[in-house]
């Protein structure tokens, strides 16, 4: 054995060896363990990638990861980086990949769009040849008319089949700068637009938009006409609302108020799907009066534009708007410098306000776009006025004599109508009605039957100018210068001018006397000449007078007082009065009724409630619009509540302040005048209720009659003359059987036990005395004149001026059908379409489209049972011959002219002829038969 020494150093050689070699070995392995680590670190992203997909596809499956949608990929092609859209759903998508999914996706709109125009067109040949088929077989047997009407329908059909045969995509490179380069290029919102309506858009569309989004690029505003039915509220409001809503720009919409609703629903149905766009509503009227209100729109409008969306509203809420800062801004200006604690927190208030506004309105200022729809209405200098009276409030100048002149005038025309006068002048009672003892020489009502020649309580002159009027209203009627239905309207201010003006201003003279608003020494030739043509009638008559050297113009001879009066009275025959009797009640004008009364707002003024308003349409009063003219607002007044009787509120008020009135008053409770007024509207108001109930139940006898006569025709022409007279007398009976003791009686308390919580009472009242002209002027000169007709010296008014000028949207883009060149200068000239009016006018004379017949004056027909008696033949022939010729034409159309007297004459004589030839004819007919 080794020595130890020996033994040690092998061992400890060995041992050196040992660690030797598994240091190696470990280096070996930290080597391959360093491998190892290079390989991971280069081959990690592709399996994570891998990984992160697969994890992807899981999640999607579980569904919380979307799947990419057919709309998303649709509304991508409206983006600048639709990549981008698309990677936000889909990661793991390569540049290739969004290529051909974009490629892919605009094909899928085109071919979808291009079925839809397919279908159209095999649906409009499938109506064709059925039609061909429908008539190929009997067309022998047609006549020459048919033919013609079904030779238009088939080339109506083969033109619109051809139209869409022929039809092309003219948004798809037309006039765009890329067709150069012969690439097809284009916007991929036209096709969008088109995809999801399944359209076409028109060339006139697309060169239309394409003209407003380059002046929009150029900052400018345009104008530009498009033919009605083009597709201006449809195509070119939406699709400028797409594109100029870009996130920078608020863009608003505004279109006329009976517009509003439609124009809205076009919107929201344009852009709910693929494209979704919030559509709101911006309305303001003058009576808002809280802060939060308005900084709620505020924030609407802001979120508009930061969302993209679109504002729709009217141009009275935006001139509204503005009229309201500008009058809290006065109101600030105004305030006194010492205020209450309460004065102090108003005017705190109205600053607020004025602020919020002012915010609102810089949102338009800065960069908005104001898109106009129907700009030739939004923007005509009359039609679009706006006034906003402000300041203290003040009495009416002339109050009362302001309201009473219209009223003593305006009831002339209603004599006509009623046979009653309700005015007080210089006459006993509240009013004169016609007498029952009248000459042989009646005068024929406009609602038939005669009037006397004497009229109870006014005197012979008064009568005598009350019974010209009605002949005169009469004549007017007969030559179709008047119409009767619904009520008295003018229908030709040429001849009112002409005719009933001199009459009228006879009964004016009359009312001005007895006022003694006149000097007495004033001639009424002189005064009438001043009335009928003002200054320069009175110039003319003071000429041509032979004494005009002892007279001297009114000018003179007259207080301020009486010459206000004299030209307002001028001013009532000259313009008011025709200008209101020129109006149709409940349709330019009227009440508002209990149902309207429920939709107004708490802040509506009195006047709204009490007087007529302007109506937009049949029975549609305006929102918050009233008269501004203060003399037409009177007489509208006066016509409407003629016309509609008091409202069962007003009657409610009438009582009140007359029960006030009776505990203030002394004497017997029956004897005071408030008891003593009460009781003669009852008896008036029962006696016209009777009167009214004869004339319906002889009007229904004798309709009954005529129809019995009908029925028996035949018999009757067998019967002789006195069996014809029996029969006539007995008619005549029947109809005298008829009388006002069997009429309905409204039995009405007394008004000092008349309680008004009685609803049956307060119900037979109403019908009793609601339609009564006498209360009518009570309540309009004791409680509706005195508490509304309160004027302001100072008024703020905007027009269309403010929409089309730069004072609020610095972009504005217009189009109509029907445009002016009524523009504000800001706007320029109006560009108008090409061919339009002579494609119009085209369309109007061409005789495949329109067709026409000449109408002749139509002949009048008796509505008597004796006209088969030759005696009554003759006796009528009488008659007609001493008459006037053109009351035997009431239903003919006869042109109103200056020279109407001698052409109308001879116009009625010759279709009166003719209608007697015609009859004659008839009769031998009838007897042949």
């Amino acid at each position: 054995p080794p020595p130890p020494a020996a033994a040690a150093a092998a061992s400890s050689s060995h041992q050196d060896d040992d660690e030797k070699q598994e240091e190696n070995e470990e280096e070996a392995a930290g080597g391959r363990r360093e491998d190892t680590a290079m390989i991971t670190m280069e081959q990690r992203h592709g399996f994570n990638q891998q990984e992160n997909r697969y994890l992807f596809l899981l999640q999607r499956k579980a569904q919380t990861e979307t799947n990419i949608w057919l709309e998303y990929l649709c509304a991508t092609t409206l983006s600048a980086n639709p990549g981008v859209e698309l990677l936000r759903l889909n990661p793991f998508l390569t540049e290739k990949n969004i290529k051909l999914i974009l490629r892919m996706t605009i094909g899928f709109m085109l071919r979808v769009n291009r079925q839809g125009c397919i279908d159209r067109c095999l649906s409009r040949a499938l109506s064709l040849q059925q039609l061909l088929q429908a008539h190929s077989k009997g067309l022998d047997a047609m006549d020459i008319e048919s033919r013609k009407e079904l030779q238009k329908l088939l080339g109506h059909k083969a033109t619109e089949l051809a139209k869409l045969l022929t039809s092309r995509r003219f948004c798809m490179g037309t006039g765009m700068p890329a067709e150069k380069t012969h690439k097809l290029e284009f916007d991929p919102r036209y096709l969008i637009f088109e995809y999801l309506y399944n359209i076409l858009l028109r060339s006139k569309q697309v060169a239309l938009i394409n003209t407003f989004l380059a002046a929009n690029k150029e900052n400018r505003s345009l104008v530009r006409q498009m033919i009605m039915g083009a597709g201006k509220s449809t195509v070119v409001g939406p699709m400028l609302s797409l594109i100029l809503a870009d996130g920078k720009s608020l863009v608003t919409l505004v279109v006329p108020s009976s517009l509003l609703e439609m124009s809205r629903n076009v919107m929201r149905a344009r852009f709910t799907r693929v494209i979704p766009k919030r559509v709101h509503t911006f309305s303001f009227d003058r009576s808002c009066v809280w802060v939060g209100e308005i900084t709620k729109m505020y924030s609407k409008l802001k979120d508009a534009r930061t969302t993209k969306g679109v504002v729709v509203t009217t141009s009275e809420a935006i001139k509204s708007l503005m009229l309201k800062h500008i009058e809290l801004l006065d109101a600030m200006r105004c305030a006194p410098p010492r205020l209450t604690k309460v004065g102090e927190k108003r005017l705190r208030i109205k600053s607020v306000m004025a602020d919020e506004i002012a915010r609102i309105m810089r949102l338009w200022s800065n960069n908005g776009v104001l898109i106009l729809d129907e700009v030739d209405l939004l923007l005509h200098p009359l039609r679009s006025e706006l006034n906003f009276p402000i300041g203290p409030k003040k009495t009416l100048d002339l109050s009362p004599l302001r309201w009473e002149l219209p009223v003593h005038l305006l009831d002339a025309i209603f004599f006509s109508i009623t046979g009653r006068v309700s005015v007080k002048i210089g006459m006993e009672g509240a009013g004169g009605s016609l007498s029952s003892s009248s000459s042989s020489s009646g005068s024929s009502s406009i609602v038939g039957g005669d009037v006397g020649r004497t009229i109870s309580g006014l005197s012979s002159h008064g009568q005598q100018i009350l019974l010209r009027i009605n002949d005169v209203l009469r004549e007017g009627i007969a030559g179709q210068f008047l119409q009767t239905s619904p009520h008295i309207v003018l229908l030709d201010t040429a001849w009112y001018h002409k005719k009933l003006k001199p009459a009228l201003a006879l009964w004016v003279l009359l009312w001005l006397r007895s006022k003694q608003l006149i000097q007495l020494t004033l001639n009424d030739d002189h005064a009438i000449a001043y009335l009928t043509k003002g200054p320069k009638g009175e110039q003319e008559f003071l000429e041509k007078s032979p004494s005009s050297s002892s007279l001297s113009p009114i000018e003179a001879t007259h207080e301020t007082t009486q010459k206000k009066m004299l030209n307002l009275a001028a001013d009532w025959l000259q313009s008011y009065a025709p200008h209101v009797l020129t109006k149709i009640d409940r349709v330019s004008y009227g009440l508002l009724l209990k149902e309207d009364m429920e939709r107004v707002d708490q802040n509506t003024p009195a006047s709204r409630k009490l007087m007529a308003v302007p109506f937009v349409g049949k029975d549609v009063p305006s929102h918050s619009s009233e008269f501004a003219q203060p003399d037409v607002l009177i007489g509208l007044s006066i016509l409407a509540y003629r016309y509609e009787g008091l409202r069962i509120s007003d009657i409610v008020e009438v009582v009140k302040q007359l029960q006030n009135s009776l505990r203030e008053e002394v004497g017997p409770l029956a004897e005071r005048p408030s008891a003593r007024r009460f009781k003669r509207w009852l008896e008036v108001g029962n006696a016209r209720l009777r009167q009214d109930w004869v004339k319906k139940q002889k009007m229904r006898l004798r309709r009954r009659q005529q129809e019995e006569s009908q029925h028996n025709l035949t018999l009757k022409r067998t019967l002789s003359k006195e069996d014809k007279h029996k029969h006539r007398m007995e008619n005549t009976q029947q109809s005298q059987m008829v009388s006002e003791a069997d009429a309905p009686v409204y039995n009405v308390n007394p008004l000092h036990i008349f309680q008004l919580s009685d609803l049956f009472q307060l119900n037979n009242l109403f019908k009793c005395v609601a339609s009564l002209p006498e209360l009518v002027h009570y309540y309009l000169d004791q409680m509706v004149f005195p508490a509304t007709l309160q004027h302001q010296e100072t008024k703020i008014s905007a027009s269309g001026q403010e929409l089309g000028g730069e004072l609020l949207f610095p972009r504005r883009l217009g189009f109509s059908g029907t445009p002016s060149d009524l523009l504000p200068l800001e706007l320029g000239a109006c560009g108008y379409e090409q061919g339009s009016e002579g494609s119009i006018i085209h369309t109007l004379v061409n005789p495949s489209v329109v067709s026409y017949q000449l109408i002749h004056p139509d002949e009048e027909h008796s509505n008597d049972d004796d006209n088969d008696d030759d005696d009554s033949h003759e006796e009528e022939g009488k008659k007609s011959k001493n008459e006037d010729p053109r009351s035997n034409n009431k239903n003919s159309l006869s042109p109103s002219n200056d020279d109407y007297d001698e052409k109308s004459s001879s116009a009625a004589a010759a279709s009166s002829s003719l209608s007697t030839t015609a009859k004659s004819k008839e009769e031998e007919e009838k007897k042949k038969k």
